[in-house]
């Protein structure tokens, strides 16, 4: 795999082309200033087990409010 790096200049002129460069290809992009590495721009990789059980109820009527109006006030 070959290692990807952009000096900071050009990360500042390129930076939504970057972003989108690692969105498609999942590879990092190494900043480097003198060329020396000093940041890394990678892309996010859900992890689907954060989400697993974060619904715990769903209504078949999801147009019906979640809450009873009169609840409304005490609910925050």
């Amino acid at each position: 795999m070959p290692k990807h790096e952009v000096a900071v200049g050009d990360f500042q002129q390129r930076a939504t082309e970057l972003v989108r460069i690692v969105e498609k290809t999942k590879q990092p992009i190494t900043i480097t200033r003198y060329g020396v590495a000093v940041a890394e721009l990678r892309a996010v990789i859900p992890n689907e087990r954060d989400l697993a059980g974060s619904v715990t109820y769903l209504d078949d009527d999801l147009t019906r409010p979640v809450l009873d109006p009169e609840d409304w006030d005490t609910a925050i």
